[in-house]
């Protein structure tokens, strides 16, 4: 996970950097570039995360991360000072890989362990790839070394993969029905459509991406600065932004047993959408920059652990593997992510720095208040039974049991022989980590 957001958050800073630079694209051309590599991804992880749910997930990621290595390493020749022409095929390529090997490590995170510890780490050591991935973003910007930031990105793919060898499973697992790649689509949709605590996933997913496009990609296009002057503001921001994400994925557990997920999800949004109103005011001061770096970095710690866990633990009887949910929780986002970069861009051209962050702002707060709204059960939804608990003499006891809804002849769906038993329709998101319900098996 470590090496995936570093690679991926340098790609996210230094690519509309070095577009410019090099003279390869405009500012509303960059909105276009930089959304492809973010999103295009569903399109090969639904089937990708699919097969891994069903075959292992170690073998996806290597061939994934290896054709993104690939890809990586045609960027660094792109930003040698060719046109535009020579950018779009390796991003094109990138982004169809990128999400697949991201899910895939984000599903065996969230079913091992403790689920709000495993979170909070999770946030933690993404946000702290982040942090260093400022720090070389940085120093790439003042030396404008582009080829060498591109050849960087593509080493941490190759390492992940004797990593992904190593640690991830090689085998079926065992966090719901298992989804042939063909069928991945069509259950993805119904996923989607029917679930809330997936919507929710989704809307509470496009908040954060917003709040890390701004920050990892629209930022440094709003200063005007010299380039020293330029890497250091953009170090202060994103180093800041993202060790205060650390500190607080260390309390997530904590922040979720006393406020509920609806309560965590609330602080995220609201402190998301107050750091965009601090830097449309007084992003050009240091103060500004750093309080509006911390709130982010709160937003988006918060964000991700909530994200996960609205995706693989607070709905119904599953209806698919850890990965595959994962992955119909980003349809949504991955559409933003196509959409989010050409709009925020054109707010930037046409209307300047306040029109960008005030745009975020309005952004952030409706998707956040739809998430929420998603959150609350239906008025005629049963109450939760309290998950599987063991008593002190370490008699397990069960919830009540249901029964799972029957599969349509062909659906491409088949039963996991090592189900566990969810909890509800729908849980009561005010309240506290019982009512996610018992946690998968990687």
């Amino acid at each position: 996970m470590f090496l995936f957001v570093a690679a991926d958050s340098v790609l996210q800073t230094v690519l509309p950097v070095s577009m410019t630079e090099t003279g390869a694209a405009s500012v509303a051309v960059i909105g276009i570039m930089i959304a492809i590599p973010q999103g295009i991804g569903f399109i090969t992880a639904l089937p990708g995360t699919a097969f891994g749910d069903a075959h292992g997930r170690a073998r996806v990621v290597t061939l994934h991360a290896t054709i993104a290595a690939v890809a990586a390493c045609l960027l660094a020749v792109a930003a040698s000072g060719r046109s535009m022409l020579w950018w779009i095929a390796p991003l094109l390529l990138f982004g169809l890989m990128r999400l697949t090997v991201w899910i895939s490590i984000l599903a065996t995170v969230s079913t091992t362990g403790d689920r709000l510890t495993m979170q909070g780490l999770n946030g933690a050591s993404q946000r702290l790839a982040a942090a260093a991935a400022a720090l070389i973003s940085a120093a790439v910007i003042a030396s404008q070394g582009w080829e060498g930031a591109y050849l960087v990105i593509g080493a941490a793919f190759v390492l992940m993969v004797p990593l992904a060898l190593a640690v991830l499973p090689r085998t079926a697992t065992r966090s719901g029905p298992l989804v042939t790649p063909r069928a991945s689509y069509g259950v993805a949709v119904s996923i989607v459509r029917r679930d809330r605590a997936i919507r929710a996933s989704g809307l509470a997913a496009m908040c954060c991406m917003t709040v890390m496009l701004v920050g990892n990609s629209f930022f440094a296009l709003t200063m005007t600065v010299d380039t020293g002057d330029l890497a250091a503001f953009v170090a202060i921001l994103l180093v800041t932004r993202d060790l205060s994400s650390v500190v607080i994925g260390l309390t997530f557990k904590q922040v979720v047993n006393k406020v509920g997920l609806s309560g965590t999800v609330t602080i995220a949004v609201g402190c998301a959408a107050t750091s965009m109103l601090i830097l449309a005011v007084s992003g050009s001061t240091i103060i500004g920059i750093v309080a509006a770096a911390i709130l982010q970095g709160t937003s988006i710690c918060l964000l991700i652990g909530s994200t996960n866990l609205l995706a693989v633990y607070s709905s119904g009887v599953p209806t698919a593997g850890a990965a595959l949910r994962i992955t119909a929780s980003q349809i949504g986002p991955s559409i933003g992510a196509l959409i989010m970069p050409i709009v925020l861009a054109g707010a930037l051209g046409f209307g300047g720095n306040a029109l960008l962050y005030a745009l975020a702002t309005v952004t952030i707060v409706i998707l956040g208040a739809i998430a929420l709204l998603q959150m609350r059960p239906p008025r005629t939804a049963p109450t939760a039974p309290i998950a599987n608990d063991t008593t002190k003499d370490g008699d397990h006891h069960e919830p009540h049991h249901r029964t799972d809804p029957p599969l349509a002849p062909h659906s491409g769906v088949s039963r996991s022989p090592h189900r566990t038993d969810p909890v509800g329709d729908l849980p009561a998101f005010h309240t506290r980590e019982r009512d996610l319900g018992p946690a998968p098996s990687a």
